[in-house]
Parts: C-alpha cells; structure tokens; sequence
C-alpha cells in the first residue's frame, strides 16, 4: 500500500510545474510577443532604416569634401557621364581654369592646331590650358558664340596636365594627341594675382554647353565663386570615425523591456 503511494507521488511529481506556473509563463510569453510586434519595434525599424539611409547618402559627401577640388571633381563625378567640364574659379589670390571628365568619343577630325600655355581671352573666345602640344587633333562642336567676361591673359604662370583648348570662336575644341576616348582627363592653367571679378566674370553657374558634334558627347562651362579647401586631416578621421561609428550602433540589438 505505501509502495504504492509512493509510486502514486512520484507520476504526480513527473507531470511538470503545476497549472499557475504555466498560464504565468503564457502570460510572459504573450507579452513578448506583443512587444516584438508592436508599434514601438515597428517605430523603432522604421528609424533603423531611415538612419541607415541617411549614412548611405552622406557617406559620400565626407569623402568629397575631404578631397581637394581636382580630385574631387575626378573621384565623385558620375563616370557614367561622358562630359567634359571647364571650370573658373578664384583660387586663393589667383584664378584657375581646370577641365577635367572624360570623352568616350571624339568627334570627326578636321585638322590639327596648338595653343600657347594657358590662355583665357574673352575677346578671342580661347580658352587653353595644360602644357601646349603642336599638332593635336581639332575636332568640330555647336552651341553659343562666346562664354562672356572681359579676360585678355595669355600665357598663364603656371599650368599642369596635357593640353585642351577650347574655342568657341572656330567651332571646335583640340586635345592632346594622347588622349584616349574612356580615359579619365585632367589639365589646369593658373593666373597669379587675379580673380573673377577683376576678369569680369561676376555671374557663378553654367555658362554654356556645346555639343560635340556627331557624337553625344558635350564640353560645359562653369564660373565657381569659391573653392572650398581639403578638410584637415584630423577633420577628415573624424568624419569616418563618426560614420563608423554609427554604422556600429545600427548593428547593435537594443533591447527595451515591455511597458508594465
């Protein structure tokens, strides 16, 4: 009779916690459940995703503005835009004309022709800059007659890159017989002690745009009031380390207990 008491006890003790335990753990479990669906986990997702999108777009923004101009122009630019770009812009107390892009067709040839070393000539609507190369290719272009301002410099202080000249006045543009269609282009000519204003270009923005004729390509002017300088260095790890940073706390689970 006690053995089978004790039998008796022990099947009772096998079946589990008794019934409040379980509904109280159902309980727990329904409120868990509750929180991970709710409105606050679907706000907080919600604010997640914005963030990250946030980053995505502003990443690339540290990034040009820690470059120097050239390089940013070059680095950040859509590639898949075949263009060429003239841009004049007051740097420091002297005033640069940089063209940079990339072509990925020239155009029909029709003759050969050079330029001196640097020349910004309003009146003579020229523009050259890069080292002057005899005999590079000419090639045809369509759009407005002149690019405005009152500038007559030829022969500017200093320039770097392989020759471009462009030239409203004939119609056409040349580049250095180097030059292969795809690859990226970069040449400058610098005036000491000069600027916009003194050459009469008062007005920032797009100039014009030509077309290069039979292709789809294009050469754009623009007038740039100001190019901002490279971020310092310790500027610039700041940036990314705050990138990082945050990218770092997207990643991270954040827990918050349910609302009693």
């Amino acid at each position: 009779m006690n053995s089978g008491r004790q039998e008796l006890a022990a099947g009772k003790s096998q079946q589990g916690p008794p019934k409040a335990a379980w509904a109280n753990r159902k309980r727990v479990h329904l409120q868990l459940k509750r929180f991970r669906g709710g409105d606050h986990c679907k706000s907080y997702t919600h604010k997640m995703r914005n963030l990250r999108r946030t980053i995505s777009y502003v990443s690339p923004i540290i990034v040009c503005a820690s470059t120097s101009a050239s390089a940013a122009l070059l680095w950040c630019a859509n590639p898949a835009k075949a263009i060429m770009t003239i841009r004049i812009y007051d740097d420091g107390p002297n005033l640069t004309v940089e063209t940079s892009g990339s072509l990925s067709a020239l155009g029909s040839l029709l003759g050969y022709g050079s330029c001196l070393n640097g020349v910004l000539n309003s009146s003579a609507r020229e523009i050259c800059t890069g080292f002057d190369i005899p005999n590079s290719p000419v090639f045809g272009i369509s759009g407005p007659a002149n690019f405005g301002g009152t500038a007559a410099l030829v022969g500017a202080d200093s320039v770097s890159g392989p020759s471009f000249v462009f030239t409203p006045r004939l119609d056409a543009y040349f580049i250095d017989p180097s030059y292969s269609p795809g690859q990226p282009f970069l040449s400058t000519a610098t005036f000491n002690n000069t600027s916009l204003a003194a050459q009469g270009f008062t007005v920032p923005g797009l100039i014009g745009t030509w077309t290069i004729n039979s292709t789809s390509e294009s050469i754009q002017l623009f007038v740039v009031p100001a190019v901002p300088g490279p971020l310092p260095l310790f500027g610039a790890a700041a940036a990314f380390g705050w990138s990082r940073r945050m990218r770092r706390r997207i990643t991270i689970p954040v827990v918050t207990p349910p609302l009693a």
